[in-house]
């Protein structure tokens, strides 16, 4: 009876020895597995090391602030729950996808060569850009030179110039004169849009009326899709014309109101041009858009 149970007892030694090894030999494989994945993905460095070789390793690196961004840098190192990297050179940059598409007659030009694509912040801007491209919704250009060509650009002064008692009724005219353009462009701009919209509806409700049935078939259901993307490409089609045309009738009235201050400020011995800014072309473009 014990030679027996001992037979037994050994038995079930050497079948859970056999059955625990494979699980056993995947558990290590696993925690390998994830132990090269980390040493390999990042670095770790403790928070309260005071090595003076990490501190200047951390001081030469820039946090990453969302996990979208860590394809944007090399070299990357944890710091308790933070991750800091040096950033990749861009090359897929807004300012960079312009310069791309920028002619090598251009690039080669020596006024270039200290400039660099910058956005545009308003409409009312752009006479101070060249090369004005589109990405997006938001307009790039290069900023234009003042003077000598190897003088750097002139930047827009964020202080609003002190509009004197000499120059007041000649700013203040030239204001009503760009505000009073812009309610008319802005009146036109919307019949327009309202134009556009009814003539949608009147090829719609037709578009309906034409391929309605007790029945539907596939070739009326196919003929009513059809027709309704007429319409609604007929649609897109006047509201870009309208678009264009707005933008380039506000950018008309603006030149025209700079040309004015310009008028203005000459009334003094000012060397800054005078600007009284509405904000009205960022109103415009969301509106547009």
């Amino acid at each position: 009876m014990k030679k027996l149970l001992a037979i037994s007892l050994a038995a079930i030694m050497i079948f859970s020895f056999v059955a625990l090894s494979p699980i056993l030999a995947e558990q290590e494989q696993e925690q390998e597995r994830e132990q090269e994945h980390k040493s390999t993905s990042t670095t770790s460095v403790k928070p309260e090391s005071n090595d003076i070789k990490t501190r200047q390793l951390m001081s030469s690196l820039e946090k990453i602030l969302t996990p979208e961004q860590i394809k944007n840098f090399t070299n990357i190192v944890r710091q308790g729950n933070s991750l800091y990297g040096v950033r990749k050179m861009a090359s897929s940059t807004e300012a960079e996808r312009v310069a791309s598409t920028t002619p090598e007659k251009d690039k080669g030009n020596g006024n270039n060569l200290s400039r660099q694509f910058e956005k545009i912040a308003a409409p009312w801007l752009l006479h101070q850009y060249e090369q004005i491209k589109k990405v997006g919704t938001a307009l790039w250009g290069l900023k234009k030179m003042d003077g000598d060509k190897n003088q750097e650009p002139k930047k827009a002064s964020s202080t609003p110039k002190y509009v004197t008692s000499s120059q007041s009724a000649c700013v203040i005219s030239a204001i009503k004169t760009k505000d009073a353009a812009l309610k008319t462009n802005n009146d036109a701009t919307t019949l327009a849009f309202n134009n556009a919209i009814s003539s949608r509806t009147t090829c719609q409700e037709a578009a309906i009326n034409a391929t309605v049935a007790a029945t539907s078939t596939p070739d009326l259901i196919k003929q009513q899709r059809s027709e309704l993307q007429l319409c609604l490409q007929a649609f897109k089609e006047s509201a870009h014309s309208i678009k264009e045309k707005a933008a380039a009738d506000h950018k008309t009235v603006w030149t025209a109101y700079l040309n004015e201050l310009k008028i203005c400020g000459n009334s003094t011995s000012t060397a800054e041009a005078l600007m009284v800014e509405d904000g009205g072309g960022n109103i415009l473009e969301g509106i547009m858009e």
